[in-house]
This record gives structure tokens, sequence and C-alpha cells, in this order.
């Protein structure tokens, strides 16, 4: 007779365990036990060559831990403007002064209240594409206007070149330069021009002395 074979183990096994448990049964209902029976089975799985095992555990994939998304810095939900809206807002924004138009005037052109043209021209809200090419209609420029020179690779300008943009967006320096350009006449201008570069100077030499 030659060696057992694993099926055959494991049906020796299976036979075994259901006697064990007739004779369980029988005992308990001969001793008048109507309780319940319960009966623990072993777990049935399957061997390498495909045939059900009895007492063998089956492990469950372990559940996986997603890590939560990183969180934005600016946008959608953060309360941060993103720095490409104020940008094109703050363009908007000085190209509309340079005309000499309110926020009212530009706002009744785009069929919108003025405090959609402040949310726009502060960053807080994100023109749309068809938006802004009315705009660009309105105000005379390019749709370019709006995206020349812009830093799309999260580099931050450095100290002078932000107070530099501070400055030629104030409201002062754009009604200046729009003034500027009001005069026709050119030798006026230049005259213009001379007159503020001296007096520029001279602001400069005086701080100088009181140093």
């Amino acid at each position: 007779m030659g060696a057992p074979t694993l099926a055959g183990l494991a049906a020796a096994i299976s036979i075994a365990m259901r006697r064990i448990e007739v004779r369980e049964l029988s005992f308990r209902l001969f001793n008048g036990d109507q309780r319940p029976v319960t009966v623990l089975r072993p777990a049935v799985t399957e061997n390498a060559e495909g045939h059900r095992m009895r007492g063998a555990t089956s492990k469950k994939p372990g559940k996986r831990t997603e890590q939560p998304a990183p969180r934005p810095e600016y946008g959608r939900g953060t309360g941060v403007p993103n720095p490409i809206d104020v940008e094109v807002g703050g363009r908007i924004r000085t190209r509309r002064l340079l005309l000499g138009m309110n926020q009212q005037a530009l706002a009744d052109a785009l069929d919108l209240t003025f405090q959609q043209v402040q949310k726009y021209e502060h960053g807080a809200n994100r023109v749309s594409a068809s938006r802004l090419a009315a705009m660009a209609k309105i105000l005379a420029v390019p749709i370019s206007y709006f995206f020349a020179d812009l830093q799309s690779d999260g580099a931050e300008p450095s100290v002078e070149d932000k107070t530099w943009l501070e400055q030629l967006q104030r409201p002062e320096t754009i009604e200046l330069i729009r003034l500027y350009y009001a005069i026709l006449n050119p030798e006026i201008r230049r005259q213009f021009l001379e007159m503020a570069k001296s007096v520029a100077e001279g602001g400069v030499s005086s701080r100088g002395r009181d140093r």
C-alpha cells in the first residue's frame, strides 16, 4: 500500500470531524439536553493542488490606509487668492485707471455690478476666458497684456521688484501717467517731464543734506 496523498488525508480528517460532531449531538440528546449545538468548523481552504482542506486559516488582505491629499496653499476654500488671479486683476485695474474709467463704467460695459469688477481686480474672483476677452476689447488691449511676463513657476519676485510694481499700481502714479499723455503738445509734455525730473533730483539732494 502506497503513501497516503494530501487529498486522502484531507478526506480522512473531514470524516473524523463529522463523526465527532454526530457523537456529541447523540450524547446531548441522550441526556435530555435540548440546547442548540454549536459546532466550530475549521476553515476550509485549497492547497496547491486545488484540494479543499480543513484546519487552515485564510488571511484577509490588509486594509490600505489612504494618505489625505495635501491642502492647497491658495484658491477655493483657503481664503487666499491665487497669485496669478491677483496679478491679472491688478493689470485690469491699471489699464482701467489709465483710461480714466471708473469701476461702474467698466461694470456697465460688461453688464456686471461694480462689486463684481472690484472682486476681479483684487483677485478674489477668477476672470473667465470669455470675460477676459470682453475686458480686453473694452480696455483696448490684446489679451496677452494680462499675461505678459507673468511668472507661473511659483518664483517669488525680489523685494525691489515688489516695491516697483506696488508703486506703478498706485492710483496717483497711474493718474500722473494718464495726465502726462493727455498733454497733446509734445514740447509742453517734454517741459513737464524735465520739471518732474528737477523736482525729484532736488528732493533727493535735500534728503542727503539732512542726513
